[in-house]
């Protein structure tokens, strides 16, 4: 109990409406041992846990002890989570991935020089049930493509479609984070060729040759980042279910950055954590509607209550 109260009192931090946004809220009386907010524009009341990745849990202190072992253990499976803490599988899972659903979002922008790249991982439907051979055997011909950008400093690892990736996917995932000042290294494919050509973004075109490909530091780095990911995500976890893929490129990155604890103000003041988590799988599916070859199939049929009403911006939703 005292981690949770020291949590309430340093840690959710009260600076906007988690509904609407605005910064005009009063204190409306108590709950437990925090104060209750009221929004002065929408008149919703709320608490300082209100849409983050604690909302909604009634074994908070567990919760806590849960994200502790994530910063010093990493993963492990959702089952031994489980009997670790005397939860129910699902808890376990859905308490992984309300954690990743409150990683912060970079404010990144690639300045100098930068490798972007591409990796492949085969298109999974892993935990939907009912898939027929047919639908198997068409998942089986995509491959979701992330982009992995990097100028050794920084790095931002995206999923951009399921399918062929063309100069349009590039351009929504990435313009907006390369700079005019940016020099970007790019491999030699039309992609992103077509992508720099359009957008006029100085760059190198790095090419296959290995003992060229090599050289440069940034590339090279680019190269370790890359096979660690793949690791992680092929070997270690045995491959995870592309709706989830973008959290776990989340985890892995911050955990790589020796930046990743989920109890840290930054990371408890996402206050639209809870819209992220139980809107994943309509954002899913608007993904690959919009953006990808592979077709939307087998929904999760699963129901929160009011998961639509807290504010957040284009820019954090995972996909």
């Amino acid at each position: 109990m005292e981690k949770l109260i020291k949590l309430y009192k340093e840690n959710l931090l009260v600076t906007n409406c988690p509904y609407c946004n605005s910064t005009k809220f009063k204190k409306h009386g108590k709950y437990k041992f925090t104060h209750r907010y009221k929004c002065k524009d929408c008149k919703r009341t709320f608490l300082p846990s209100s849409g983050t990745s604690i909302h909604y849990i009634h074994k908070k202190e567990l919760f806590i002890e849960y994200a502790e072992v994530l910063k010093k253990e990493g993963l492990s499976s959702v089952m031994k989570m489980s009997k670790r803490f005397n939860i129910a599988k699902l808890t376990s899972f859905d308490w992984r991935h309300k954690i990743f659903s409150s990683i912060p979002q970079q404010n990144i922008l690639f300045k100098d020089e930068a490798f972007v790249g591409d990796i492949s991982f085969r298109f999974s439907q892993k935990g939907r049930r009912g898939l027929s051979k047919k639908e198997n055997d068409i998942n089986k011909r995509y491959f979701s493509r992330v982009l992995n950008t990097t100028d050794q400093n920084i790095n931002f690892v995206r999923i951009a479609t399921v399918g062929n990736l063309n100069a349009e996917h590039l351009d929504r995932v990435l313009r907006k984070k390369i700079m005019e000042s940016c020099k970007l290294l790019i491999p030699e494919k039309d992609a992103f060729l077509k992508f720099t050509k359009n957008n006029r973004i100085d760059k190198k075109v790095v090419h296959k040759d290995v003992s060229v490909y090599l050289k440069h530091r940034i590339v090279r780095y680019y190269q370790q980042l890359s096979s660690k990911i793949v690791n992680f995500i092929n070997y270690e976890l045995k491959g995870v279910s592309t709706k989830y893929l973008q959290g776990y490129n989340n985890f892995f990155i911050t955990k790589e950055m020796q930046i990743f604890d989920a109890m840290t103000t930054k990371y408890l003041c996402q206050k639209f954590v809870w819209r992220i988590f139980t809107q994943m799988e309509e954002t899913y599916k608007e993904f690959l509607d919009l953006h990808c070859e592979a077709k939307y199939s087998r929904p999760i049929k699963r129901s929160w209550k009011r998961t639509k009403l807290y504010y957040i911006t284009q820019d954090n939703i995972l996909y």
